[in-house]
């Protein structure tokens, strides 16, 4: 039965309202959200520390040396230790990437669908929630592939046009700052900074449009290519690209807020228990998890709140239609017998 609280959640919302929201069904259900996610998690960071453990430990070891006798220069790397450990790293690190290609995308889709079952009053179980992701795992493996290309084309693409702005600006700074340095100094400011974070926005805007992409996938049914599509679409659409660059910025500031708050407390930590060098690769390993194990799936309430969101201002979305989607995957009841 539908409870009269997720009734009256599915509302068009502000955007502090989506994220009051979202931090709502994040701690209601963290346990479950949090597993969803650490079942994937914790072999991909096993895996990556195993494949960055020596080379963190290189660089670790170069900073201490630097700290130690700042008036010396730092100690060349070993050459051939480097390729050595670059060598090794190899097979974790493609198996990293593999699990975060293939199966990443599965514990979103649970988790996106174990809020969808928060808001309707259902209870959200782990079993329940990665049911829903693998009712159409075919149709979730082909949108991460259509995902890959797209961002290998899109990296193509963005480091040509890099190259090109560079250039453009290193000829235009070689005339202009001889002459006039401090008009050199104001076109940086007026042009770099805001492309920059102009920059950063967009990147998060392309995870809103991926985030959505495998929601679409999960809950509407749709094929990849429609799914890959919508996401765009609800992002960078008409009237609502200026709507996700606010999401985008708001879920930045949570994400750096976060992670300076536990990246003080590690150093703190460090720096009490006087830990050694050497456990400095684990420990960032660790501040690794801890910090994607929390803010993936709240990052993921804050993108399920923007899909309710836009689907209600643009597309007629109600309850109705949130109980439909998720019925579909639902077992059928068994069928009494005489």
């Amino acid at each position: 039965m539908i409870s009269e609280h997720a009734a009256v959640n599915l509302r068009p919302m502000t955007i502090g309202e989506m994220l009051d929201r979202a931090f709502t069904v994040y701690f209601r259900n963290a346990l479950v959200l949090t597993a969803a996610l650490i079942v994937v998690l914790v072999p991909m960071l096993v895996l990556n520390y195993l494949g960055q453990r020596d080379l963190l430990g290189l660089d670790l070891k170069m900073i201490d040396s630097t700290i130690k006798n700042p008036n010396a220069p730092p100690p060349p790397p070993d050459f051939n230790q480097l390729m050595s450990y670059y060598t090794t790293s190899l097979p974790y690190l493609g198996l990293t990437m593999l699990l975060a290609t293939f199966a990443l995308p599965f514990a979103n889709s649970a988790i996106i669908a174990g809020i969808s079952r928060s808001y309707l009053g259902q209870p959200v179980r782990f079993v329940d929630c990665y049911r829903d992701a693998f009712a159409r795992w075919q149709h979730v493996l082909l949108l991460a592939v259509l995902w890959i290309v797209a961002l290998v084309v899109g990296i193509i693409i963005a480091y040509i046009a890099l190259i090109i702005i560079f250039l453009v600006f290193a000829f235009a700074g070689a005339a202009i700052l001889p002459k006039a340095p401090a008009v050199a100094g104001v076109i940086f400011a007026v042009f770099f900074i805001p492309a920059f974070l102009w920059l950063i926005i967009s990147s998060l805007q392309v995870y809103l449009a991926w985030a959505l992409s495998f929601a679409a996938i999960t809950l509407e049914h749709v094929d990849p290519v429609k799914a890959f599509g919508s996401g765009f679409s609800r992002v960078f659409g008409r009237g609502t690209y200026w709507r996700s660059a606010g999401v985008a910025a708001a879920m930045l500031g949570i994400v750096l807020v976060f992670e300076i708050i536990v990246g003080a407390a590690i150093a703190a930590l460090f720096l009490w228990l006087k830990l050694p060098t050497d456990s400095a690769p684990l420990a960032l390993s660790g501040f690794s998890g801890l910090a994607s194990a929390v803010i993936t799936p709240l990052s993921f309430a804050i993108v399920a709140m923007y899909y309710y969101d836009i689907r209600i201002r643009r597309e007629g979305f109600d309850l109705d239609h949130l109980t439909q989607m998720l019925s579909r995957s639902e077992p059928p009841l068994p069928t009494p017998t005489a």
